[in-house]
């Protein structure tokens, strides 16, 4: 793929491959690039599809990268959720076990357009750094 123009940052943009953990194959691919956005699948016959990863996940995630790239230099891990309500308690944690980047959830599935500016107005929640 050729994107046009070029961006003007050098050496280059960061590139952040997505991956779903605790598949390996696609978080080995990002780990030659400059991040991982992680989500998490729960293969379980009783469990979510879908969860936000969990620090212990990143952690690990964390360790991978640092034994596959021989430092995290340079290297983000982007984990996401929402903030503001039932996800709000794993940030600082996330932080800890090696999370550079939080992405928010947003749009038409976690609420209005006007929910949206609204949250997006508020900011990082109350007691929270930023990543």
């Amino acid at each position: 793929m050729t994107f046009l123009p070029r961006p003007l940052q050098r050496p280059r943009i960061p590139i952040w491959v997505g991956g779903t953990w605790p598949r390996r194959a696609p978080l080995r691919r990002a780990l030659r690039w400059d991040g991982a956005v992680v989500t998490y699948q729960d293969d379980t016959p009783t469990g979510p599809r879908w969860r936000s990863a969990s620090p212990d996940d990143i952690a690990e995630l964390a360790s991978l990268a640092h034994r596959e790239r021989g430092s995290l230099e340079g290297f983000d891990i982007v984990v996401g959720g929402r903030s503001a309500d039932e996800n709000a308690h794993l940030v600082e944690p996330l932080a800890a076990a090696g999370a550079t980047w939080w992405q928010e959830s947003l749009g038409p599935h976690h609420g209005s357009w006007d929910e949206t500016v609204l949250r997006i107005g508020a900011g990082p929640p109350p007691g929270h750094s930023v990543l």
